[in-house]
């Protein structure tokens, strides 16, 4: 999914939230979390059914057990960072019955990297660590080591599915998921036109691929083709013609 530990620290630097301060308190907690629980992904989430999760909720520790791990790390200071993860994260990791919620932050004080820890029972996730991940490295071998789940975050702070193997990808600045269709190759897009020029009537497809650092684009013209990379704010220039 990422080439190497700094294509990985682009795509969380891009992806970055605004810092979230909660008081650690256990009124806070309990706002946060009533009855200990919460609903993982937002109502409007477009990827839930793929993961197989709607309706699923995270179930977990105690604040008191928060407060204690804190009492080492600190950790009970980044509470207010724990629901956004988990609701909206940038990438998850599924290894085995374990899943692995990985979001970035922006402090004044620089990026925070931040991780939620989860195992499947059944219909629940019982939510067991939620802490800051300092090294980079560290990460990058989290996010290598397991089936890799990619959630592009938008400036609105929706969010889109991406796996591998899979086609429901939701880049950045994508409006109109609904006109996606799975394509036999796993392109995410294939567009295809028919325009005039010296006489003669040319097709031009433009086959498209997502990625974490933008999208790969291979354009085929009279049976030549190119492939290049773009930016995601450049996509809709290349969604012309038909959609295949």
């Amino acid at each position: 999914m990422f080439k190497d530990k700094s294509e990985l620290n682009s795509f969380l630097e891009k992806n970055s939230a605004s810092f979230r301060y909660i008081e650690p308190t256990q009124e806070n907690w309990d706002k946060e979390f009533p009855g200990n629980k919460l609903k993982i992904f937002d109502e409007d989430a477009s990827f839930k059914n793929n993961l197989k999760i709607e309706g699923r909720k995270g179930v977990f520790t105690s604040f008191e057990k928060l407060i204690e791990k804190g009492k080492i790390d600190e950790r009970h200071l980044l509470m207010g960072l724990i629901k956004p993860t988990l609701q909206n994260p940038s990438i998850v990791v599924r290894k085995k019955n374990v899943l692995i919620f990985i979001k970035s932050f922006k402090h004044e004080n620089g990026r925070v990297d931040y991780n939620s820890i989860a195992y499947e029972k059944g219909d629940l996730l019982e939510i067991v660590s939620n802490y800051r991940r300092d090294k980079l490295q560290k990460l990058y071998e989290r996010v290598s080591d397991g089936e890799v789940l990619v959630f592009l975050a938008s400036s609105s702070e929706k969010t889109g599915f991406s796996s591998r193997g899979t086609s429901h990808a939701q880049p950045e600045g994508l409006t109109n998921p609904t006109k996606l269709k799975q394509s036999i190759e796993n392109y995410n897009e294939t567009w295809s036109k028919t325009f005039f020029k010296n006489g003669n009537n040319s097709i031009e497809t433009n086959k498209i691929s997502y990625k974490a650092y933008g999208f790969e684009i291979t354009t085929i013209r009279n049976g030549a083709s190119k492939i290049f990379v773009k930016d995601y704010s450049e996509l809709d220039n290349f969604r012309e013609g038909v959609l295949l």
